[in-house]
């Protein structure tokens, strides 16, 4: 599967999206279902929270442009042994004490890993399968730091240099003069909603928040 960056790279990874009424966790939804999710999303906001935003961060590509990550010809396969007793470790909660995955399943968790000295030894799919298209959003940001620091190291960028230095296309525009280091820092001092939105530079940060980890039959 795709999902390696996901589940393989980082020690621990999880998606929570809390919503208010009865709990419930979807793993299949009806065609009717379907249909109304859809319909609400596309009336209100696809980010509204829980079974909505549960709904359309499995299905992004339903409701707007979307890319892949392929795996590698070569993936990195972890060991798997699963450690006894976590499903049913004591969780504080508020007043009240509940076993760690009822705990999961309150917060309306979509799915959970736990990675220790390089073997999984928890891993859960509460409201989604192990091979979904679960959009990537704010992992871009992880993932991004990664590559930059190999980059770095291997001396082909320089972290204090003007981003134009290396995306050419930014030279001109507001993004010029911002460093490396800044964005990274997440401190460009950037309004996205000074941008514009359908053909600037903001265009390149919502094609990588949009990006999906896939899965190849």
């Amino acid at each position: 599967m795709n999902l390696l960056l996901t589940r393989y790279c980082f020690q621990l990874l999880f998606l929570i999206w809390p919503a208010t009424g009865a709990f419930c966790q979807v793993i299949n939804y009806s065609p009717a279902a379907s249909a109304a999710l859809r319909d609400s999303i596309r009336n209100s906001r696809w980010d509204a929270g829980g079974e909505v935003s549960k709904y359309s961060f499995r299905y992004m590509s339903e409701f707007f442009p979307v890319a892949m990550i392929n795996k590698s010809t070569r993936p990195l396969s972890l060991p798997s042994a699963p450690l006894k007793g976590l499903d049913t470790m004591l969780i504080q909660a508020g007043e009240q004490r509940i076993e760690f995955e009822a705990y999961l399943k309150s917060l309306h968790t979509v799915s959970f890993i736990v990675v220790h000295k390089g073997t999984v030894v928890y891993e859960r799919y509460f409201s989604m399968l192990p091979g979904d298209k679960h959009t990537l959003q704010s992992v871009t940001k992880v993932i991004t730091a990664t590559l930059i620091s190999q980059l770095v190291s291997e001396n082909k960028i320089v972290l204090n240099k003007p981003i134009e230095a290396y995306i050419p296309e930014l030279k001109g525009t507001d993004w010029q003069g911002i460093t490396v280091q800044q964005i990274l820092d997440m401190r460009s001092g950037m309004d996205i909603q000074s941008l514009d939105i359908a053909s600037g530079p903001y265009r390149l940060r919502l094609r990588s928040g949009l990006t999906v980890f896939g899965h190849s039959n």
